[in-house]
């Protein structure tokens, strides 16, 4: 994985996880900005956390790494 250390994980929930068209995150504030990159450490979606599912649907399946924006740190997640 190229540009993600492994030690920066952040205690965050990601369910359900593997997913299939959403997922929910807990654990973060309501309007905190966030970004989706894939392995190759390309942001493939970005937004704002609400309390509305993240709609991953259009994301093709593999493992993605959810981030809060402008920081370094990640949860991984397995899109079916």
């Amino acid at each position: 994985i190229l540009g993600i250390n492994k030690s920066e994980k952040i205690k965050i929930e990601i369910f359900p996880n593997p997913c299939f068209n959403e997922i929910n995150i807990k654990n973060i504030n309501s309007n905190t900005h966030f970004e989706i990159k894939d392995m190759y450490n390309n942001t493939v979606l970005t937004g704002s956390i609400t309390q509305d599912p993240i709609n991953v649907e259009k994301l093709s399946c593999g493992v993605y790494f959810f981030s809060i924006e402008k920081e370094n740190k990640y949860q991984k997640f397995i899109k079916l």
